[in-house]
């Protein structure tokens, strides 16, 4: 879907957008991120405000704390033109929080913790007016040694997890919202010696947010834009930035919400409406706000099954929905070498490669299907847990399946 062009009509800077959060929004702001993919979108004359809202080092408990959430205050009423909100939360949080060997419930009640304090954050600045929009710039997969003695999968894991559980409250938020980079930089520069640009899968974005993990889950950031195992470089927050601004922003700007002062359209385009244009990044996913949920799936019903329902292999008791129990069973196959067939368990599948193959594979064995659980494969059972049900699609659903309408 085409991105939304604008033209500023006016010289002066207006400020739309304020960063808030840790070394992830300060290296945004310092290496002029913003500023550079705006002018591209013929957007210059958009202001994109942080000094005192972007603190290195900080958590998203740091910014949940009243006193902190002071500071967001004080920018936003000096500001009263600032419509959109950028949150860059939780990744330090969960860096002191991860162990090795942490066990999946373990990494889950941290992951839930630091979801909260996220939401606690946006809550309060929704609160502050209503034609804010707070969206949540997720994290990318971070570099080799990120966290001390963990493998770059579990942190991956741990990340894409915490990505979930944002997604889940502020899926019950109004004016919240989940920017997705899991495997941005794998989509866009690829990976050397293993991905070409543009050979895995584009993160997928709102509503769906299929798949939650693009790139390859198994992998850490792409090298070239590792400023180390935490940071991206200059020109990585610059692809971080151009996939916010078509993610959300370029709708945002061009169509903000009533209730606004009157300074929220000073940034208009010449003439009547804004010109046409092609958007600032071609690809998958990228979407135009809240409005964009018609249209993104494309072919959806053809081929669908009537009747029957399909229950995914992982959901042993057919309650649509998948169990804690069973979300672990399909963990100890992520922990194994491979699955096998077996027809004296309760799923039809044992962990281990020196069974056979004669039975037909595991639901959750898609990307691709090679008799393993992988990360990316795992995060989606995971997406379908904590969304609590599925419901099938196929020729929709990455994996055949989608989680279920509310």
């Amino acid at each position: 879907m085409a991105g939304v062009m604008l033209a500023c009509a006016v010289a002066s800077a207006e400020p739309r957008i304020l960063l808030v959060g840790d070394s992830w929004a300060r290296r945004m702001f310092d290496g002029g991120a913003y500023p550079a993919v705006l002018d591209e979108a013929g957007l210059g004359c958009v202001e994109v405000l942080g000094d005192d809202t972007v603190i290195g080092g900080t958590t998203a408990a740091y910014w949940a704390d009243a006193a902190r959430l002071a500071l967001v205050y004080d920018a936003l009423a000096a500001a009263p033109a600032v419509d959109i909100v950028q949150l860059n939360l939780g990744g330090n949080d969960l860096r002191s929080a991860l162990r090795p060997s942490m066990s999946l419930p373990a990494i889950f009640a941290a992951a839930n913790a630091i979801a909260d304090d996220v939401d606690t954050v946006a809550a309060a600045i929704t609160q502050t007016s209503p034609g804010i929009r707070v969206a949540w710039c997720g994290y990318d997969y971070p570099g080799a040694g990120a966290v001390s003695g963990v493998s770059a999968e579990l942190v991956n894991l741990a990340v894409g997890l915490l990505a979930s559980l944002v997604l889940e409250r502020f899926a019950e938020r109004e004016r919240c919202f989940v920017i997705n980079n899991l495997g941005l930089m794998h989509y866009t520069l690829g990976y050397p010696g293993v991905h070409e640009p543009e050979s895995v899968p584009f993160p997928g974005g709102y509503p769906d947010y299929d798949p939650l993990t693009g790139g390859d889950p198994q992998l850490p950031v792409t090298p070239s834009v590792a400023a180390d195992a935490i940071h991206l470089t200059a020109e990585g927050y610059v692809i971080v930035a151009r996939h916010c601004l078509n993610a959300f922003y370029l709708d945002w700007l061009a169509h903000p919400l009533e209730g606004e002062g009157e300074g929220a359209a000073l940034c208009a385009s010449e003439g009547e409406g804004a010109p046409g244009g092609e958007g600032i990044v071609e690809g998958e996913g990228v979407l135009e706000g809240e409005g964009a949920a018609e249209g993104l799936i494309e072919g959806g019903g053809e081929g669908s099954t009537e009747g029957a329902i399909a229950y995914q292999s992982a959901d042993t008791n057919g309650s649509g929905a998948i169990e804690i129990g069973e979300l672990l069973r399909v963990v100890q196959f992520y922990n194994a070498p491979g699955l096998q067939c077996a027809d004296d368990t309760e799923d039809g599948y044992a962990p281990g490669t020196g069974g056979g193959h004669d039975c037909p594979p595991h639901d959750s064995d898609y990307r691709p299907q090679d008799w393993r659980i992988d990360l990316g494969e795992l995060l989606r059972l995971i997406q379908f847990y904590r969304l609590g049900g599925y419901t099938a699609c196929p020729g929709e659903g990455e994996d055949g399946y989608c989680p279920a309408a509310e």
